[in-house]
């Protein structure tokens, strides 16, 4: 349960948060922006592990496995309940808005909101090996990306809409159909009017 407020720069596993994760990380934000070589996210460069319910709305510059929240997810690791609002800018094919290159590994009910700067298809993920994308979505419109390996994305309008991520068992404060957790939260004057982490 932690913060970055400070921009971090380095050349290679290079995280808002961590650098290599081997653990969990959980209810975890960076903001302030971070730059890189290879393996850079905005909240783990590289993850062995697991991240649940965190966000980067900072800047991700990197060349190759560069992600909003991690740029390189493997090894049967899950990253669940977690979003992007940063810009995020890359130069290979291992470019994504969420994840830059997620093998062997699972995404679930996460979104990216932010705009994604490279040539290739990454709206969300921006390679995918033997891994699993379940429930989640990229904003067409904000990322400047019609196309992903993996997630469905959705124009603006209905990246805010209920109705998508229920349907796809987001659970959500005051409903009790997709569990009592009450993860997500939405008010359109918070977050820019994209879902939050309650």
């Amino acid at each position: 349960n932690c913060l970055s407020t400070v921009a971090v720069s380095g050349t290679r596993s290079i995280g808002g948060i961590v650098g290599v994760n081997y653990n969990l990380i959980s209810e975890c934000s960076s903001c302030g922006g971070i730059t890189g070589f290879r393996e850079v996210g905005g909240i783990a460069g590289v993850c062995f592990g697991n991240i649940e319910c965190c966000y980067n709305i900072g800047s991700v510059v990197g060349d190759n496995h560069a992600g909003g929240v991690s740029g390189l997810v493997l090894d049967n690791s899950t990253v669940a309940n977690s979003y992007n609002l940063g810009s995020v800018t890359g130069f290979g094919l291992t470019t994504g808005g969420l994840v830059g290159s997620l093998a062997n590994s699972t995404v679930y009910c996460c979104y990216n909101a932010g705009a994604v700067n490279c040539d290739c298809f990454s709206g969300l993920i921006g390679l995918l090996e033997y891994s699993d994308v379940i429930g989640s979505f990229w904003d067409i419109d904000a990322s400047g990306q019609r196309y992903s390996w993996g997630g469905t994305g959705l124009i603006i309008i209905y990246m805010r809409y209920l109705t998508s991520y229920m349907n796809a068992d987001w659970d959500f404060m005051e409903e009790i159909a997709n569990g009592e957790d009450d993860i997500w939260g939405i008010n359109p004057s918070e977050n820019d009017g994209y879902f939050f982490l309650a």
